[in-house]
């Protein structure tokens, strides 16, 4: 049996819940603003993405991506360079608590985060107390916050790709590498980082995708002053004033974003592994 009929009830499911929102929203960032929308052919909405404020929050929201994804790789790879290194046992018990964020609900961790670095929280007493922020003041609705509760949320989905890369990696190229008197910084850079980069590329994706796309953590974190452009996403289609054209035209962009991030981790991987 052919398999294009096996591919066809996969390709119908995809082409109603993907492709045809997506057509519906390209198709929206061209029409003129109403209540909410009017379908006459318009550009304003994607003249509106020169405006010198949304390219702020572009900038800005590409920028936290950035910086998610290094500090989510910072703290990752240690972390999973342990579970690799550790018992069967403790290993697992390790991976499950990195990955016990993503059985809680987002809102439920974002609020609790909020109530650590509040001035009388936890978090933000012992802040105080280090002198790390001014007097009177709180690490909560600040980049800071966000960027901090963006590396905890997406942390899990950078520290399982690199688990997976270290598993299949022979322990006896690094101990062999050792007995022939290589410094622990050569093993690491020559033997270690090359072999988990298919990790390290497929951790990067991941996070930076959905570091660009979201809006709960940066908007109850952050706060009004540090939009990012999902928050301003949502902002235009939910807001009081309705401005979907603008959204969907901000939608798009966000989109073309990603798949440019995608392509370009793609595309290193690529060459690493040449």
């Amino acid at each position: 049996m052919k398999p294009r009929p096996l591919l066809a009830p996969a390709l119908s499911w995809l082409a109603l819940w993907f492709a045809a929102p997506l057509l519906m929203t390209v198709a929206a960032s061209f029409a003129q603003r109403g209540q909410p929308i009017v379908w006459s052919f318009s550009s304003d909405a994607w003249r509106s993405l020169l405006d010198p404020g949304v390219l702020k929050v572009l900038t800005r929201t590409l920028v936290m991506a950035a910086l998610t994804t290094f500090g989510t790789l910072a703290a990752g790879l240690p972390t999973a360079w342990l579970i690799n290194r550790s018992s069967p046992r403790t290993g697992r018990t390790i991976l499950a608590l990195v990955m016990l964020p993503l059985a809680a609900n987002s809102l439920v961790l974002v609020y609790s985060w909020m109530s650590l670095l509040a001035r009388d929280g936890l978090a933000g007493r012992a802040l105080a107390a280090l002198h790390l922020v001014p007097e009177g003041g709180q690490w909560l609705y600040s980049p800071a916050a966000s960027l901090l509760g963006m590396i905890y949320y997406f942390l899990p989905f950078m520290v399982w790709p690199v688990v997976s890369a270290l598993a299949r990696t022979d322990p006896k190229l690094i101990e062999a590498a050792a007995d022939l008197g290589a410094p622990p910084r050569a093993i690491l850079r020559h033997i270690i980082l090359p072999l988990v980069t298919p990790g390290i590329a497929a951790g990067a994706i991941l996070v930076f995708i959905q570091a660009v796309g979201t809006f709960i953590i940066p908007d109850l974190l952050g706060g009004s002053k540090n939009l990012l452009a999902g928050t301003l996403i949502s902002q235009r289609f939910v807001g009081q004033n309705h401005d979907w054209p603008g959204g969907a035209a901000l939608s798009i962009l966000v989109i073309l974003l990603m798949l440019a991030g995608l392509a370009l981790s793609l595309r290193l991987d690529r060459n690493s592994r040449a």
